[in-house]
């Protein structure tokens, strides 16, 4: 199945290892602009050498658990 995402956004918690993450690439690879967060920037810096810097993905540290 085709999705087209184009022009529409997104934002992923936990976006920095394991399904969170395929979902931000799959997300991405649909056309969306994302924005995931992961606990530390250590983390978030992985997860976006593993997804190749994509065009419209941007990782944030923050820690959803203290807001």
């Amino acid at each position: 199945m085709v999705v087209n995402l184009v022009g529409k956004h997104a934002v992923v918690t936990g976006g920095t290892r394991g399904m969170g993450r395929e979902i931000v690439r799959l997300l991405a690879d649909a056309g969306a602009t994302v924005a995931f967060t992961g606990r530390s920037i250590s983390g978030v810096d992985r997860a976006m050498q593993a997804l190749g810097h994509p065009e419209g993905v941007t990782g944030h540290a923050c820690d959803v658990r203290n807001l």
